[in-house]
């Protein structure tokens, strides 16, 4: 299992999509602030206060950021070999999905957590620290609980792309087919929620609809537990499913 995860992180640390996000990430990171700074935008906000106020676009790349490394990093793997070998090398299935589960968790929490650290440090640089609209609120009570829901939510949404991109055995396709169902799944959660009270609770308590909520949870630090739990059972259920799946799945 050690030398399963050792090489998945290998893999992870020379993977060009990865590296790509990634870079993009901070780049954005520093020039949304930037923009700010040299249109004088700002007004009398500081570290926090921008944090806040672009949160939410963090949305987006948990989103849709790893359905690209799931496709070269999880489904790749088919089409080049990779999973027969690990397979005929004798390592049992069950290791080799956890591994892979494990470092591309790494990875997609990495890439949820990056642009609002990047945002929050050049913010501060560039307008000082604290926050003017919630002044007795300091980084421990809202960075860093923000960060860590991030996280969560990132490992949750990981957990499903695995799960997508060990049924797919193709890059293309576990990318398309991502990219479809999750913008898809909003839009037909935001048109059939609001004519059925079951849909709309199942929604309610979706990581997609819970992700949203996450700057208003850690202001008013209302429906924490829900805003936990919700995800870690997510990664759960995703987890099992992708265990399920890899063991029924015939490697060619």
């Amino acid at each position: 299992m050690n030398n399963l995860i050792k090489a998945e992180l290998y893999k992870l640390k020379h993977d060009r999509s990865f590296w790509a996000i990634t870079l993009t990430i901070i780049l954005i990171g520093i020039l949304a602030p930037s923009e700010m700074l040299i249109r004088g935008t700002s007004g009398e906000m500081k570290g926090i206060d921008v944090v806040i106020a672009f949160v939410n676009q963090n949305e987006l790349v948990m989103k849709y950021a790893p359905c690209i490394l799931a496709g070269f990093f999880i489904s790749g793997d088919y089409s080049t070999g990779v999973m027969k070998n690990l397979i005929s090398g004798g390592n049992k299935r069950m290791e080799i999905v956890l591994a892979k589960l494990s470092v591309f968790t790494i990875g997609a929490i990495i890439i949820s957590i990056l642009f609002p650290l990047v945002l929050w440090l050049v913010s501060t640089v560039f307008f000082g620290s604290g926050s003017h609209l919630f002044p007795n609120m300091s980084v421990v009570e809202s960075i860093v609980p923000m960060i860590g829901l991030l996280a969560l939510y990132g490992a949750a949404f990981a957990s499903f792309m695995t799960l997508i991109g060990l049924i797919f055995t193709d890059s293309g396709k576990t990318i398309s087919f991502l990219f479809v169902f999750t913008f898809g799944l909003e839009v037909a959660f935001s048109i059939f929620s609001k004519n059925s009270p079951i849909i709309q609770t199942i929604y309610d308590h979706s990581i997609i609809k819970l992700i949203k909520d996450i700057p208003a949870a850690i202001l008013e630090q209302t429906e924490l537990f829900t805003m936990i739990i919700v995800p870690i059972l997510t990664f759960v259920v995703c987890a099992i499913g992708c265990c399920i799946v890899f063991s029924r799945k015939e490697i060619k």
